[in-house]
């Protein structure tokens, strides 16, 4: 996962809130792993933690490392990507503006949630609102731009980028620019 863009609260900060929140002490959470004072430190800013320490404390905390690092709540990905599936219902039945609507918050969510492969996957749909609205240079723009995000997605959904840009290419009258990348997604997979 690529860091992108600003944390709102410094992880050392977060790190103290989520303590305090729990009613622990710095040597509560820093024992048996690592020292209070080490703990003290990262928690004013002026050490970074390592990623073993991150794990550590993410663990003690019940959250993953990615929950911890960017103050994310458990179980975003999953209602994001749950909330994507309905707005693609919303299109399926042909209500577009509660389509674009809601893949347009998740999209925003997610970036500022780190979640990449998220984040790519509303593009993608935010693409599949403007291809179904005959906006075809719409479409292919919104496939570039979610394309950034593709090494985070899955291989379907990078595959269903390629598919579209390249039929966004053919209708734009570029079959030859089309059928090339076609071709060559093919022979790199």
């Amino acid at each position: 996962m690529t860091y992108r863009g600003e944390m709102t609260e410094p992880l050392g900060a977060r790190i103290r809130r989520l303590r305090t929140d729990r009613g622990w002490t710095q040597r509560e959470l820093a024992e048996p792993g690592y020292d209070r004072g080490f703990l003290a430190k990262v928690e004013t800013g002026s050490r970074p933690p390592s990623e073993e320490m991150l794990a550590y404390l993410a663990e003690r905390f019940g959250l993953t490392v990615d929950e911890l690092r960017f103050d994310r709540p458990p179980g975003v990905a999953d209602e994001l990507r749950a909330a994507l599936d309905e707005g693609y219902r919303d299109l399926e039945q042909g209500r577009v503006a509660d389509a674009e609507t809601r893949f347009a918050a998740v999209a925003k969510q997610a970036a500022g949630y780190h979640l990449d492969d998220v984040e790519c996957y509303a593009r993608f749909c935010q693409a599949e609102v403007k291809w179904q609205l005959f906006d075809v240079a719409g479409a292919q723009a919104d496939l570039e731009h979610a394309e950034e995000l593709a090494a985070a997605a899955p291989p379907w959904l990078r595959a269903m980028i390629v598919h579209r840009w390249s039929g966004c290419r053919y209708l734009s009258g570029d079959a030859g620019t089309a059928i090339a990348r076609v071709e060559a997604e093919l022979a790199a997979g």
